[in-house]
C-alpha cells in the first residue's frame, strides 16, 4: 500500500505524488521514481516583500523547484519546516484574480491565499 512507502530518511513528513496514468506498470514506475527523488533534500528559502518595490527572492535547489505545481514541507537552513505551495501558471492565467503579495500588516490588510493559482491542491483561503 502506498501509505507504507517510506524513504530511508523518513522523518514523519509526507510527500505528495501526482499520477495521471491508469496503467499499473506506469504507475509503479512513477512511484519508484518519486521515492528516488525524495531522497534528495528539498531546500528552499523565501524572502517576501514587506511593501511595494521591496525585493523578493525564492532560492531553492532542483529538488525543491522541479515541478510546475508542488506542495511539500521545506526547510531553510535553521531546520524550521513549513508547508509551501509552488505554482507555475500558464500564459493565459488571469493575474487580476490574485491579491498583491505584500505582507506588512501596518500598511496592508491581511491578504487571502492565492488559491486560484493552484489546480492540484485544495487550499483553504
Amino acid at each position: 500500500m502506498l501509505y507504507k512507502l517510506q524513504s530511508k530518511g523518513f522523518s514523519s513528513f509526507h510527500q505528495d505524488m501526482f499520477n495521471t496514468d491508469d496503467e499499473h506498470l506506469k504507475m509503479i514506475a512513477q512511484i519508484e521514481a518519486s521515492i528516488k527523488y525524495f531522497e534528495e533534500e528539498e531546500t528552499l528559502h523565501i524572502y517576501g516583500q514587506q511593501m511595494w518595490h521591496d525585493n523578493a527572492y525564492i532560492v531553492g535547489n532542483r529538488a525543491a523547484l522541479q515541478y510546475g505545481e508542488k506542495k511539500d514541507v521545506f526547510f531553510p537552513n535553521d531546520g524550521e519546516g513549513y508547508d509551501l505551495y509552488v505554482a507555475c501558471v500558464d500564459d493565459q492565467f488571469n493575474w487580476e484574480n490574485l491579491e498583491a503579495p505584500y505582507h506588512d500588516t501596518e500598511i496592508f490588510e491581511k491578504r487571502k491565499h492565492p488559491i486560484k493559482a493552484f489546480n492540484k491542491y485544495k487550499i483553504d483561503g
